[in-house]
């Protein structure tokens, strides 16, 4: 099938084909933690019921942390000069011995200028029935992320049948940011130009992870 990732190398050249896959990150740490705060009847402090119980008890934190290294890049050239019948795209490859990054992607700053350096790829002007040398993903990495989700939950039991739990949800709890590509807040790959033969190669496109979320609910359980 041919797709922007998945049909871009000839399928009478499949050793080409080896690679990364685009959600391939060998550095993903999650942290899940739940507690249970010790208040309330049963439990070590203030064991009582009635409205002690109703204030205090039943609460319980949780949190999700996550940090990862990085997707990798793809780069591709817009302007191929490929008949579609190959069913192939043409792939830049990176010059060796040239740095393709122009600033750190860890300190990368938009206002500074684009991120890649174009002298280091092959110059679209080459791509007239040639498919170059590139891979269909490279092993250039760029924006780490990271995250942390937190919850409160208050449950409390009404009667032997009916019990209350309210909660309230924090997405991305200090509004830490990464670029990301258009439309997306998932990864940060591709969240620039990676179009050798653009005017804005390597420039950010201007689209960045999710903002921080407050989400509050209440339910009845029976």
């Amino acid at each position: 099938m041919w797709g922007g990732l998945a049909g871009v190398i000839s399928p009478y050249e499949r050793k080409r084909n080896k690679g990364y896959s685009a959600g391939d990150n060998p550095e993903y740490f999650t942290l899940s933690l739940i507690y249970e705060l010790p208040l309330g009847m049963g439990k070590r402090f203030l064991n009582k019921g009635g409205p002690v119980n109703g204030v205090l008890g039943g609460w319980q934190m949780a949190t999700i942390i996550h940090v990862n290294a990085g997707w990798p890049l793809w780069f591709r050239a817009a302007d191929c000069n490929i008949p579609g019948q190959f069913a192939e795209a043409c792939l830049p490859g990176i010059k060796p011995g040239v740095n393709p990054f122009a600033q750190n992607p860890g300190s990368f700053d938009p206002g500074k200028g684009p991120l890649l350096n174009p002298a280091a790829f092959e110059s679209p002007t080459d791509f007239n029935f040639y498919q170059g040398n590139g891979t269909r993903i490279t092993s250039l990495r760029v924006f780490p992320d990271r995250n942390q989700d937190f919850s409160l939950t208050k449950n409390l039991r009404l009667t032997e049948k009916y019990s209350f739990q309210f909660r309230a949800e924090a997405f991305n709890l200090w509004n830490w940011h990464f670029f990301a590509p258009p439309g997306s807040t998932g990864t940060g790959a591709n969240a620039v130009d990676t179009n050798v033969g653009s005017a804005t190669f390597g420039n950010w496109l201007g689209a960045t992870s999710y903002p921080r979320v407050f989400q509050f609910g209440a339910k009845i359980l029976f």
